[in-house]
């Protein structure tokens, strides 16, 4: 692209050669999703010439020079069987800014995409059309999902906690499919100063379990080659982020990483199956996304990312638990929703407070956790109809925070639970800010209808169940997600059981036996039931580095395995670490 702001020319001589590269592809078998606009790679952004300081989103003259390239673009490849489609930008939430501050309108946004996505359909319509943008937070995903063929997320996300990171995928992909569209694993991947070959190899295995048992189209890592140091290495942006010269599935002289056998297993085992996408076969079971975690209201702050990974510590603990539910935004619940999660949630919209009760009376179960907000002021659960849902009446003191222990243990139903930091110490020790974070509430069962199931060493109630019309309310007095997901281990610490504990109470079943099971083992497992054209398949996944065992139920020959982590194989009856197995499903 030469010139300027309002002066744009494409080259002729670009275009032909990206015609010639699009023919080598298919000569190759090789598919094409393009990017016309780059916008973002590798640690940079990639203006339009001129673009200055002028808004990306907003300014008419930026946005016709990016709609002319879309169309350049386009309509040379239209003719060209290789292009499966577009990825119209590469993160463009970075390269708008978002990353530094800035803070483009949701209006602004929705207008830009679409004219992009208008100039891609005019110029070569018949493909499906993405926008590329990685599903990132702080760009309006819903409204912009309504306008695209498919929703693409990346996942590049560390996590102190070993195995939340694997969970990274799930969550990201769980949340993509709320906007009812197709789902493409648009982009993962690690470099070797990142991470090493076999831990490599187990990361691509992960991201490709997830997508398939998750129901996605499709998966795309970055990238197929390492980059030469000494020649690629002294371009920008490498030149000062060297790490992405190294995020290949091959290295730089061609030879392998052992992530490319992954990708081969796991193509060969694809290809033998229907050509039909995977369908996750619901387990009942669902996880409520408060709309105050994307959504502004007036007067109304929260800690977004706290939020948000309490949400993956609670996705994590339910698939633990057998049960990978989907998630629902507010107002989205359906009548086939037997078990409603809403893990540490301080706020949600007052109908949804009174549809969780409603669908509770209708024998629905809803399992709530309390939690009493980020913040000093606004603080405790904004339900206002408190006792009518839980059975209980509270005994809060007006802007004071109830302390749990330092190691909260449990009696009764979860008496056996290992003792959970709950923050309570740090708060002790002056970190004031977080005495609303890790507070309980005091409650008291009202009536018959509540039964205790467990209490801490003080005799106070933490988990009740209130039968409620022909249904429960299940509610924690402790976020114990909030916990878990300050912890390095929080996925290791058999919190698992209290999902499975809530799951039994809402008569959701068991078909793997993993509620009889040792918990410290059966938390590394993730199992899912799906169909793909006519066969009923089951995916499990060990998300840990070490061997666990299987059900007795999954004793069976494997149809497909890969195991590109441990080297030792396991005994009969055990999953190696990263192991992925899929049986035919005779249940």
């Amino acid at each position: 692209m030469r010139g300027g702001p309002g002066i744009y020319s494409i080259s002729p001589t670009a275009l032909e050669h990206l015609r010639r590269f699009a023919r080598l592809a298919a000569a190759r078998g090789l598919d094409l999703l393009p990017s016309p606009l780059v916008g973002h790679m590798s640690g940079e952004n990639f203006d339009l010439p001129g673009a200055g300081d002028r808004p990306l989103f907003s300014d008419p003259a930026l946005i016709d020079g990016a709609r002319k390239l879309v169309d350049a673009v386009a309509t040379a490849l239209r003719d060209e069987g290789a292009v499966v489609g577009y990825a119209l930008s590469n993160e463009a939430p970075l390269w708008g800014g978002l990353h530094a501050g800035k803070q483009p309108t949701a209006p602004a946004i929705e207008a830009w995409a679409q004219a992009m996505i208008s100039a891609a359909r005019a110029a070569h319509p018949d493909v499906p059309i993405g926008l590329g943008d990685g599903v990132m937070p702080g760009f309006p995903n819903a409204a912009l999902a309504r306008r695209v063929d498919f929703v693409g997320p990346h996942v590049y996300r560390g996590d102190a906690d070993r195995m939340a990171q694997g969970y990274a995928f799930d969550h990201a992909l769980t949340l993509a499919a709320r906007f009812d569209r197709p789902i493409l694993l648009e982009e993962f991947g690690g470099s070797s100063a990142q991470v090493g070959d076999r831990e490599h190899a187990a990361l691509w295995n992960e991201a490709l379990f997830a997508a398939f048992s998750l129901g996605a189209r499709g998966a795309i890592g970055w990238c197929w080659s390492d980059f030469p140091v000494e020649t690629v290495g002294r371009e920008l942006p490498y030149e000062h982020h060297a790490f992405e010269l190294g995020f290949g599935l091959t290295r730089a002289d061609g030879s392998e990483k052992p992530a490319a056998e992954v990708l081969r297993a796991w193509r060969g085992f694809l290809d033998a199956l229907p050509d039909a996408p995977p369908i996750p076969v619901p387990t009942g079971a669902v996880l409520l996304r408060s709309s105050h975690v994307e959504r502004d209201y007036p007067f109304s702050w929260i800690d977004r990312s706290a939020c948000e990974r309490a949400e993956a510590t609670a996705l994590t603990l339910a698939s633990q638990a057998g049960l990978s539910p989907p998630i629902r935004d507010e107002g989205r619940l359906t009548a086939d929703d037997r078990l409603v999660l809403v893990p540490s949630t301080q706020r949600l919209l007052t109908s949804t407070w009174l549809d969780l009760e409603a669908r509770a009376r209708a024998g629905a179960t809803v399992y709530w956790s309390w939690f009493g907000g980020d913040h000093l002021f606004h603080q405790g659960a904004w339900c206002p109809i408190f006792e009518r849902l839980t059975g209980c009446r509270h005994r809060l003191r007006y802007g004071c925070f109830d302390l749990p222990d330092d190691l909260l243990t449990l009696d009764g139903a979860l008496r056996d639970l290992p003792a959970l930091p709950t923050g309570a110490a740090e708060v002790r020790s002056g970190r004031l800010e977080d005495a609303a974070r890790v507070a309980f509430l005091p409650i008291e069962p009202l009536g018959n209808a509540v039964e205790v199931l467990a209490r801490d060493p003080l005799g106070r109630p933490i988990l009740v169940e209130h039968r409620l019309g022909e249904g429960r309310v299940l509610f924690s007095a402790a976020p114990l997600e909030r916990y878990a997901a300050r912890l390095v281990n929080g996925s290791e610490r058999q919190l698992a059981r209290v999902y499975q504990l809530v799951a039994h109470r809402a008569g959701l079943p068991d078909p793997f036996g993993l509620r009889g099971l040792v918990p410290a083992l059966t938390e590394r497992l993730c199992i899912r039931r799906l169909k793909v054209g006519g066969q009923a398949l089951v995916a499990v996944m060990n998300r840990s580095f070490d061997a666990a065992p299987l059900p007795v139920s999954l004793s069976a020959r494997a149809r497909f395995t890969c195991a590109p982590f441990d080297e030792r194989a396991p005994g009969p009856g055990s999953i190696g670490g990263k192991q992925v197995l899929v049986f035919d499903d005779v249940g």
